[in-house]
């Protein structure tokens, strides 16, 4: 009798545990999403004008690994985005179910070099997603395209939120 309430005990602590893992665990995601954005210049809203980003590819979280978006992240208005490589966006830094990637375009001919470099935040269902672009340190240089926005002032404010100031 004893040893029949121990295997019964030791069967339902499996099943929660692979129930909760099943429930838990972020498996790889296919995503697939063209959103309005607003892209401009930094500190110029003049310079700010209405453009589309799309995303295709898959989002994986391995378990006790680091999660990584493999795909492709084009912008309709710069055409290094959609001609050029992408490589690897592997996820940064995670906070308040915002992620921040490095973004890296390559030039596919000899030789191998980044024709445009930046930053990606998006959030866990990519409805918000904002990118610095730019090959030079420069800030005024950059281009920043942001989704969920109507104008420059909206933009901005998304932003400064999913970069947490």
């Amino acid at each position: 009798m004893r040893l029949t309430q121990l295997r019964l005990f030791i069967i339902i602590a499996v099943l929660v545990g692979v129930g909760l893992v099943v429930w838990l665990y972020p498996f790889p995601k296919d995503i697939y999403i063209e959103r309005q954005a607003i892209q401009y210049t930094q500190d110029d809203p003049v310079s700010a004008v209405t453009t589309k980003i799309k995303v295709e590819g898959r989002m994986v979280r391995p378990l006790f690994r680091q999660a990584s978006f493999e795909g492709h992240v084009s912008v309709d208005h710069i055409d290094l985005t959609q001609k050029d490589y992408m490589s690897t966006i592997y996820i940064l830094e995670r906070k308040n179910h915002v992620n921040k990637g490095s973004l890296t375009y390559n030039k596919m001919e000899t030789p191998f070099d980044y024709s445009l470099i930046g930053l990606i935040y998006f959030s866990d269902d990519w409805r918000e997603i904002s990118m610095f672009l730019g090959s030079t340190g420069d800030e005024r240089t950059q281009t920043h395209v942001v989704t969920g926005a109507s104008n420059y002032e909206e933009a901005v404010e998304i932003q400064e939120k999913m970069r947490g100031k």
